[in-house]
C-alpha cells in the first residue's frame, strides 16, 4: 500500500516538472547521436557529404535544403576544422 502511495507521489512530481529545465530529457545525447549515425550511415553521398548532413542533423538544420555556397561553407569549416 505503502509503494503505491509513494509510485502515485514520484508520478505526480515528474508530471509536475517535466518541462523544467533542470528535467532530465527523455532520451540521452549518446541515444540521440547514436540514431543520428546510423540515419546518416544510409545517406547516399560521399563521406563529406555525410559528414555534412551529420552536423546539420546535430544543429537541426535541413541538409537537403542547404545552397550550394551554405554546403561549400560548411564543407570548408569542417576541413579547416580536422586540418
Amino acid at each position: 500500500m505503502i509503494q503505491d502511495d509513494i509510485s502515485a507521489i514520484v508520478r505526480d512530481i515528474r508530471a509536475a516538472h517535466k518541462s523544467d529545465s533542470e528535467s532530465a530529457p527523455p532520451t540521452t545525447i549518446a541515444e540521440e547521436l547514436k540514431r543520428d549515425l546510423e540515419d546518416v550511415a544510409n545517406f547516399k553521398g560521399s563521406p563529406l557529404e555525410k559528414q555534412a548532413a551529420l552536423y546539420c542533423k546535430r544543429l537541426g538544420i535541413n541538409y537537403n535544403k542547404l545552397s550550394d555556397v551554405e554546403f561549400r561553407q560548411l564543407v570548408h569549416k569542417y576541413e579547416s576544422f580536422v586540418a
